[in-house]
C-alpha cells in the first residue's frame, strides 16, 4: 500500500510538472507569434520605405534631367543675347527687347522664333 502511495504521489508530481511545462510551452509559442507578427510587419514597413526611397530617388533624377535642360536652355539665351548686344552696338536696349519679342513670337501670333 505504501509502494502504491508513493508511486501515485510521484505520477502526481510528474503530472504537476508536465503541467507546468506545458503552460510554459504555451507562453513561449504565443511569444514567438507575437515576434513573428513584429518581423513581418518590420519587413512591410521596410518594403514601404524601400518603395517611397525609389520613387524619391526618380524624382530627383528627373528634376536633376531637368535642371540640366534649363540651364543649357539658359546658356544658350545668354549667348543669344550677348549676340544680339554685340549686333546692336548703342541701340542694345532696344536691339534685346525686339529679339525677346521676337524669341518668344509675340510679333507672330504666339508662334516661338526659332533661335
Amino acid at each position: 500500500m505504501r509502494s502504491v502511495a508513493i508511486m501515485i504521489l510521484m505520477l502526481a508530481v510528474t503530472m504537476a510538472l508536465l503541467y507546468q511545462q506545458v503552460s510554459r510551452n504555451g507562453q513561449l509559442q504565443s511569444e514567438n507569434e507575437q515576434l513573428e507578427q513584429s518581423v513581418i510587419d518590420m519587413v512591410a514597413e521596410q518594403s514601404k520605405h524601400k518603395a517611397k526611397q525609389a520613387v524619391t530617388n526618380k524624382m530627383l533624377a528627373q528634376t536633376r534631367i531637368e535642371n540640366q535642360t534649363l540651364q543649357r536652355n539658359s546658356d544658350d539665351l545668354r549667348r543669344q543675347l550677348q549676340k544680339a548686344s554685340v549686333c546692336a552696338g548703342s541701340d542694345f536696349d532696344d536691339s534685346a527687347a525686339n529679339w525677346v519679342r521676337n524669341y518668344r513670337g509675340e510679333d507672330r501670333g504666339g508662334a516661338r522664333a526659332s533661335p
